[in-house]
């Protein structure tokens, strides 16, 4: 957040709707297709998702992503790169969290 307490992304974040399947795999080339990297989504914009990651990824690493909305017929496939990503410790408890930015707006998010 900026000075002042204003938000400075520019679409707003949201849980999202039950149903929504976000797969988030290293963008290894085409064709290749490794494992998904999304444990649990904390939130999701227009732009970009914040998940809970199945292993630490790192700053710049480039990601492929397919986005299944609930009741949509067919799937936003986009590529992006972790913005950032931190282990948080809570209560005895370790999570990876990052945060990937879409390379294009993803509509109806």
């Amino acid at each position: 957040m900026k000075a002042g307490g204003t938000e400075r992304r520019k679409y707003p974040r949201f849980k999202p709707e039950p149903g929504t399947v976000i797969l988030c795999t290293r963008d290894e080339g085409a064709g290749a297709q490794g494992p998904n990297l999304v444990q649990r989504v904390i939130d999701v914009s227009a732009l970009g998702v914040c998940f809970v990651s199945t292993t630490p990824l790192t700053e710049g690493v480039a990601v492929s992503l397919d986005i299944m909305l609930p009741g949509a017929k067919t799937k936003a496939t986009t590529r992006g790169k972790v913005r950032w990503a931190q282990l948080l410790e809570s209560k005895g408890r370790e999570a990876n969290v990052c945060g990937i930015e879409f390379d294009t707006l993803i509509d109806g998010l």
